[in-house]
């Protein structure tokens, strides 16, 4: 009885021990998958994501989104793109909302090719953010409009876009950049480039024996107060000065 009692109890421990050790081994397994279960549901989730977008079905309805690479020097701000007849792609970013950019004389365009990823910097001569764009019949493309100043959110002088009108029918005129036009309150505006105002238009009287109708050509500029003002000037006369 004694004997057998003793071979026993020593087996009977190790079962236990064993026990335990599965056990302390099952809840730190437990522990490590609950303190890592966020990023597995993640990954899962990117995994499901991935596997949902690529399948055939989903791409003939949806189409598919690929991230291309681009060297830095052909990244561009993109506000405008279009598809031209060939296939490429024309990224029109213009100063691309960067006042440094803008003041810089620095205006971009890309032609990207988005299968041979040939691209190349188109010449840009003024600021394309902010126009807008056309194809045209025959394949090109009609860019109007831009960006010609940028906004001054805390001026120290009074600004603003002046329409500068022509009522001359023979010709146009051109302003140079820092013309003064001045109010009927001798409160004086300089413009900030130079602009050719087109000359006006006769059109026939509106009705037999009428004066004939005169369209006046016109163009804006953006022009800055010379001295600080003690409120708004709503008009200024024709009269200017450089």
């Amino acid at each position: 009885m004694t004997n057998s009692s003793a071979t026993r109890w020593p087996r009977a421990r190790r079962s236990v021990k064993r026990l335990l050790g599965i056990t302390a081994g099952i809840l730190a397994a437990g522990g490590v998958l609950a303190a890592n279960m966020p990023t597995v549901g993640v990954t899962l989730e990117n995994w499901y994501h991935h596997y949902q977008i690529t399948r055939p079905a989903y791409e003939a309805k949806y189409g598919q989104w690929t991230q291309l690479y681009i060297p830095t020097k052909f990244r561009v701000n993109g506000i405008h793109a279009t598809l031209l007849y060939n296939g490429d792609v024309l990224i029109m970013a213009g100063s691309g909302n960067n006042e440094a950019f803008f003041n810089a004389g620095s205006f971009k365009t890309l032609l990207l090719n988005p299968v041979t990823m040939q691209m190349r910097l188109i010449h840009t001569p003024w600021d394309l953010f902010c126009s807008g764009h056309i194809e045209l019949p025959d394949g090109n493309i009609l860019v109007a409009g831009g960006t010609s100043r940028y906004e001054n959110l805390q001026p120290l002088y009074a600004a603003g876009s002046m329409t500068v009108m022509n009522y001359d029918t023979t010709q146009s005129f051109t302003l140079l950049k820092g013309t003064v036009f001045t109010a009927p309150d001798g409160a004086g505006f300089a413009s900030v480039s130079a602009l050719t105002v087109p000359q006006a238009v006769s059109r026939p009287p509106a009705m037999l024996g009428g004066s004939p109708v005169i369209v006046p050509g016109q163009q804006n500029v953006w022009v800055n107060a010379e001295r600080k003002g003690s409120g708004l000037t709503r008009s200024c006369s024709a009269s200017a000065r450089r």
